[in-house]
């Protein structure tokens, strides 16, 4: 009897569970979709302000210009075939910050040379340079005078040549001389006597090769200047 009473009393708590449950005590078939008619909406009046300027509405032309409303409309243009500007609208480009400083800086005064300091100047270089050259002319006849006496004698005239081998002057023989041209200068010794006293231009018969390393010329020149130093 008592098992049966459990069991009794088991059956009915989950009934009651059952009938509590929301899905299963109101659960029922879904109602069809229906259409929506005119009478599930309202018509609602906003009443409008009746303040302030009346709106008035500008037209934009093609290049985005505000028109005139009550001037005729233009006829529309197609993408692709406006006509090529003539000019273009000039840009002003603002001044660079470098010249926007030089301009804020004030001007600094020209600061300009005295005339007499560059005649000072000038006065002064021309003196230094007169005493140079007197200097430098100095030193020049001073070199002159100096080698002048290292040589008994200085003779200048006329060259010639033969070939004999031998260096000739109307001077002793063992006599030591140098010679020197245009082309060079050469040191020998007299081994003969010559030119003749008639042909007095001439002071020095030279060999073939000291005629043309000394005078700077061919055979066929015959004669050239030279300076005979005696020594």
């Amino acid at each position: 009897m008592r098992r049966q009473s459990l069991v009794a009393s088991a059956v009915l708590t989950s009934a009651l569970a059952l009938v509590a449950l929301p899905g299963v005590a109101g659960s029922q078939i879904p109602s069809p979709e229906r259409p929506l008619t005119a009478e599930a909406f309202q018509s609602v009046r906003l009443s409008a302000s009746t303040g302030g300027p009346p709106l008035t509405v500008h037209l934009i032309d093609v290049g985005g210009q505000k028109t005139d409303p009550s001037a005729p409309t233009p006829a529309p243009v197609e993408p692709g075939f406006y006509d090529a500007p003539l000019s273009r609208q000039p840009v002003t480009e603002p001044l660079p910050l470098s010249l926007l400083v030089q301009l804020e800086k004030p001007a600094q005064p020209k600061v300009s040379r005295p005339v007499v300091a560059a005649k000072t100047t000038a006065k002064v270089k021309k003196a230094l340079a007169r005493a140079v050259a007197k200097t430098t002319a100095k030193v020049k006849k001073a070199a002159v005078k100096a080698k002048a006496t290292r040589y008994r004698k200085i003779l200048t005239g006329l060259a010639s040549w033969y070939d004999n081998g031998t260096t000739a002057m109307r001077y002793p023989h063992g006599t030591r001389v140098r010679i020197c041209g245009a082309g060079g200068c050469v040191t020998r010794t007299i081994r003969d006597w010559g030119p003749a006293r008639y042909l007095w231009k001439r002071i020095v018969d030279l060999t073939p090769g000291d005629f043309v390393r000394v005078t700077g010329k061919h055979l066929g020149a015959g004669l050239a200047k030279v300076t005979v130093y005696i020594y």
